[in-house]
């Protein structure tokens, strides 16, 4: 899913995340994030992609949205 994957827009340098030590792919039922996570938290830079093809690219902290980030829904709003 994520080795193909172009970013949506400019606000993650997906060379730099991908060079990142706290990289991981964490999988949920209804959606895959693939990101920086710290202590089982997704914490850093990182992408989700849920199963409706809803995406979010941006910040998290503590497992939560935080900061600056970019969310495209099914219908490309």
């Amino acid at each position: 899913m994520f080795k193909e994957y172009v970013p949506k827009s400019d606000i993650i340098d997906f060379e730099k995340l991908k060079a990142s030590p706290n990289l991981k792919l964490k999988k949920f039922r209804e959606a895959a994030y693939y990101g920086e996570i710290v202590n089982g938290r997704r914490h850093g830079l990182g992408v989700i992609i849920y199963n409706n093809e809803r995406v979010y690219e941006g910040h998290w902290e503590c497992d939560y949205k935080q900061g600056i980030g970019f969310e495209m829904f099914p219908n490309g709003n």
